[in-house]
């Protein structure tokens, strides 16, 4: 085998899981087709840390805050800005409004309140509907997603992570011995684990073809 792990798309969640995985004895490719790894993280990953109060999914709720809580660690860790800054949610109705703050407060979310518009606007003027009901929450922040992503694929590839760039995924499927083959349009890889990060591609899958991730 020619890596452990093949992990493809270089972007925030691609980076991450390099960074992850690194700290294991582990032989990893990441390949990405773009010039440089984390070139379009802006386009599809926010800038916003949310505290997940709206999340209707319960299993994407804890997702986000095991993810939330471990920010802070994570951005000492990798020496990159994170700050905490505090949001207003404004809702349609007093009764929506009650719902969210209710689920937060039963799902042992902190630091957040229930506002009128009026006592809103008097914490922040751009709070214009006085009408309005406001959930008002310390626990969301801003980070940079391309620093996040450029920090984890440094420290990855110092660990070891072979980063294959400018190289297009063609085809991916099971070998008959064991293993998957990867062939992209300037090499031909085999793993004994593949993992997709990325959406849209127009490369093959076979139903074989034992990928961790999207095959849409």
């Amino acid at each position: 085998m020619d890596y452990d792990v093949i992990i493809l798309g270089g972007g925030l969640v691609g980076c991450s899981m390099a960074y992850e995985l690194c700290k294991y004895n582990l032989n990893i490719g990441l390949i990405e087709k773009n010039f440089d790894i984390a070139e379009d993280v802006a386009l599809f990953n926010s800038s916003l840390i949310l505290d997940g109060k709206d999340i209707e999914e319960e299993e994407v709720f804890q997702l986000i805050r095991r993810s939330n809580l471990k920010l802070d660690t994570l951005s000492e860790e990798l020496d990159v800005f994170y700050e905490k800054v505090p949001s207003f949610t404004i809702y349609p109705s007093e009764e929506e409004a009650k719902r969210i703050y209710d689920r937060a407060v039963k799902r042992g979310i902190e630091g957040i309140s229930l506002l009128s518009g009026q006592e809103a606007s008097k914490m922040n003027h751009h709070v214009k509907d006085e009408g309005k009901k406001v959930i008002y929450s310390m626990n969301t922040g801003v980070i940079s997603p391309y620093d996040y992503a450029t920090a984890m694929a440094e420290i990855a590839y110092d660990n070891g992570v072979s980063f294959r760039l400018e190289e297009e995924v063609l085809d991916i499927h099971n070998q008959p011995r064991g293993g998957i083959k990867v062939t992209t349009n300037k090499n031909k890889y085999t793993a004994r684990v593949v993992i997709r990060t990325t959406f849209g591609d127009h490369y093959s899958i076979k139903e074989d073809a034992e990928v961790v991730g999207p095959k849409d």
